[in-house]
């Protein structure tokens, strides 16, 4: 389940108003003799059970938050027995760095889907091959070795040590994949999936339709690339 924060603006709104129903009609008994009391009093009531209501709902739907983007270190390979832990949609995929260095390893199996990445390490630097959704109606966005194999118009991708990213005409990413610690990524994105598409992240995995126009993950590099190379926003 993802959440924007359309979405949890709406969810706060509706956390305000229930507190008001809730609330008003009590203070409307009181204000006849303490008018200013009893409407401070409604507001502090109608915000103490506002807040609450809200951080609970951040907690039981995050949101892909500037949090994750200000953690991003950069990895170690330089063992190779050690294990590289990968988060995509709520799971965890692991794999030695000695694996990744001799093969190219698609992290993001799911029972009922295999999501179009591999990742793997080449001279102690870390790859990425993936398919990206582009739209409907339009063929899948191609990167290989951290390249475009055919770039579309004001399409960009921007990356560091410790972070990937793929950005659309708009400059909305559609592809991060963010290592959040030195042995552990985050993988978000669009991905094509048979004549439907799905959007990953760290919380959990959605069909695109409506979700797609509601949810956006935060732009991790300023653009465009070749003016800000791996420079963060």
């Amino acid at each position: 389940m993802l959440i924007s924060p359309t979405i949890g603006a709406i969810c706060l709104m509706a956390s305000i108003c229930l507190a008001l129903l809730i609330f008003v009609p009590w203070a409307r008994i009181i204000r006849r003799r303490h008018v200013l009391v009893s409407y401070a009093i409604s507001v502090a009531i109608c915000i103490a059970v506002a807040l609450p209501m809200w951080n609970m709902i951040v907690n039981m739907f995050p949101n892909n938050s500037s949090s994750i983007i200000n953690t991003i270190q950069k990895p170690d390979f330089t063992d190779k027995s050690m294990n590289i832990y990968f988060d995509a949609g709520g799971n965890i995929w692991w794999y030695t760095v000695s694996e990744l260095e001799n093969s190219r390893i698609e992290p993001c199996d799911f029972d009922e889907m295999s999501i179009p990445l591999q990742i793997y390490v080449d001279d102690l630097k870390w790859y990425v091959d993936v398919s990206l959704y582009a739209g409907e109606g339009l063929p899948p966005v191609q990167i290989e070795y951290n390249e475009f194999v055919d770039k579309p118009l004001k399409w960009d991708m921007n990356f560091n040590e410790g972070a990937f990213e793929v950005v659309n005409d708009k400059q909305e990413p559609i592809f991060q994949l963010i290592f959040r610690t030195q042995d552990k990524a985050i993988v978000n994105g669009f991905f094509p999936f048979g004549d439907r598409a799905v959007i990953i992240c760290e919380y959990g995995i959605a069909d695109l339709s409506e979700e797609m126009e509601i949810f956006k993950f935060n732009r991790i590099f300023k653009y465009p690339s070749n003016k800000y190379p791996g420079e963060r926003r």
